[in-house]
C-alpha cells in the first residue's frame, strides 16, 4: 500500500443515544422495582415519580458530561503500515501521541470497527469507530487500510486464523 491515511475520529452520537436509552430503561426498571415493593417512604404517589425523574436526570447528566469530555482521536497510518494514534482535546490541542499496532482481536466490519491498538508497552487501547464517527469516504478508506495492515503485519498462524470473519 503506497498511500498514507490521516483520519480524525469523533465520538459517536449513536453511542450517546444508546447510552441515554439505557438510562431511560434503568430508570424505568427502578420505578417498577420500587413500585412493586410498596415501600412506606414511597407510599405517597408523588415521591416515587420525583425520585425516578431525579435518578434519570442524574444518569443523563453523567452520560452527557462523560461524552462531552471525550476528545477526538487522530489516527495516522503510514504507507508501510506503521500507525500513530494522537488524542486531540476539544480545543484542538494534541494531548498524547502514541505509536500503536493493530491487535489480532480487532473487529473490522462494514458499519463498525472495534480497534484494539497495542502500544509499545503492550497495553491495549480500544477505539470504537462507527459510521457517524467519520464521513463515508474516510470510513471506507480507514477500513481498507486497517484490513491491509492486519493482513500484512500480523505474523504467525494463530493470529492469521483469528482474522477470518471480518469481511
Amino acid at each position: 500500500m503506497s498511500i498514507t491515511l490521516n483520519v480524525v475520529i469523533k465520538p459517536s452520537r449513536i453511542v450517546l443515544v444508546l447510552s441515554l436509552c439505557m438510562c431511560a430503561l434503568a430508570s424505568l426498571a427502578l420505578y417498577l422495582l420500587l413500585f412493586n415493593q410498596q415501600l412506606t417512604f414511597f407510599s405517597n404517589s408523588v415521591f416515587l415519580p420525583v425520585f425516578v425523574i431525579l435518578f434519570f436526570s442524574l444518569l443523563c447528566g453523567y452520560v452527557l458530561r462523560k461524552w462531552r469530555l471525550i476528545g477526538f482521536w487522530r489516527l495516522d497510518i503510514a504507507s508501510d503500515g506503521a500507525m500513530v494514534l494522537r488524542q486531540i482535546t476539544k480545543e484542538n490541542h494534541f494531548k498524547a501521541s502514541i505509536a500503536v499496532s493493530l491487535s489480532a482481536s480487532a473487529v473490522i466490519w462494514n458499519d463498525l470497527m472495534v480497534l484494539h491498538m497495542l502500544e509499545n508497552d503492550l497495553s491495549k487501547r480500544t477505539l470504537i469507530v462507527m459510521r457517524d464517527s467519520l464521513d463515508a469516504l474516510s470510513f471506507q478508506h480507514l477500513r481498507v487500510s486497517l484490513l491491509w495492515a492486519r493482513q500484512h503485519h500480523l505474523s504467525g498462524s494463530k493470529q492469521k486464523n483469528q482474522i477470518g470473519g471480518n469481511f
